[in-house]
Order: C-alpha cells, then sequence, then structure tokens
C-alpha cells in the first residue's frame, strides 16, 4: 500500500508539472501576441507629424498596458487641408486596441470623402455604432487644418476641450 501510495503520488507531481508546463506555453503565446499586437498598433500610429507650415504638431501614445486605446492622427486630405484626431476609446487592453484600430480605419475612409467635420464625425459615429456594443464608447477631437486659409475647424465628440497656445505663451 504504502508503494502504490509514493507511486500515485509521483505520478500526480507528473501530471501537475505537465499542466504547469502546458499552462506556461500558453502564457508565453499569449505574451508574444501582446507583443505582436503593440508592434501593430504602433505602426497604426503616425511615426511623425507633417511639416505644415505656422504648425508645430506632435504625438505621442504610451498606453497603459501593452495596447490601448489613445489615438491620434494627422491625415493628409490634399488641396492644404490636414485632418488632425485626438481620440479616446473607454477601457484598456486589447478590447481598447482593437475599437482604436477600427475607428482609425473608418476615420481615414471617411474624412477624404467629409466635407465637413461635422459631417466626419457623424458618419464615423454611425459606422462605429453598428459595430460596437454599448458599454464602448469614443471620445474624439476632429479638426481640419487649412494651411493655405490658416483656418481650423473642428468637433469634439466627447473629448477634452482643445487648447489653443499662442507663441507668447497665453
Amino acid at each position: 500500500a504504502r508503494l502504490v501510495a509514493i507511486i500515485a503520488s509521483q505520478c500526480a507531481q507528473v501530471i501537475e508539472n505537465a499542466r504547469l508546463y502546458a499552462e506556461e506555453l500558453k502564457l508565453q503565446h499569449l505574451q508574444d501576441d501582446l507583443r505582436s499586437a503593440a508592434a501593430i498598433q504602433q505602426l497604426l500610429l503616425p511615426k511623425k507629424p507633417p511639416q505644415i507650415d505656422g504648425l508645430e504638431l506632435a504625438g505621442v501614445s504610451h498606453p497603459a498596458r501593452d495596447v490601448g486605446g489613445d489615438y491620434f492622427d494627422f491625415i493628409d486630405l490634399g488641396n492644404h487641408r490636414w485632418g488632425i484626431a485626438v481620440g479616446d476609446v473607454t477601457g484598456k487592453g486589447i478590447p481598447a486596441a482593437l475599437l482604436m484600430a477600427n475607428l482609425q480605419a473608418t476615420l481615414r475612409g471617411v474624412a477624404h470623402g467629409s466635407g465637413s467635420t461635422a459631417d466626419c464625425m457623424a458618419a464615423v459615429n454611425r459606422l462605429l455604432e453598428g459595430s460596437t456594443s454599448s458599454a464602448a464608447f469614443v471620445t474624439l477631437f476632429y479638426s481640419i487644418y487649412d494651411s493655405a486659409a490658416r483656418t481650423l475647424t473642428y468637433c469634439n465628440a466627447g473629448h477634452n476641450p482643445p487648447m489653443h497656445l499662442h507663441a507668447d505663451g497665453t
């Protein structure tokens, strides 16, 4: 009976070690996937801002986790016009990152065919509403800067209010 108990104990330990090893492999695959997702997400964001006379632009995103829902973009609309976007998706992690990627693709697709910021945001809202749950939402500031006319028009969809800083610091 003692020999059977020893063998059973060793078998249980071998089985547990195999289970832990399999879980470790799953965790390692998940971490590899997260690193890949973070790299892809960084590719979706602009690498550097455009050079536009009269403007100094910058943008950076450091997610709280490996991936997240922060979004900014500079969209060349042609004819001296640039779409400038800053947004935030509810939540963190993979769900927020997926919705951010959807937002980026939707906004870039709609921006070129929209005449105004309001029309663009209405179209983006309609499209995102059809593909998101009621628990998820996006805040977004979207503007169009016309460098020839030196005008900025914008639409703010629940994002923090913008600030305009003058050269003298006011």
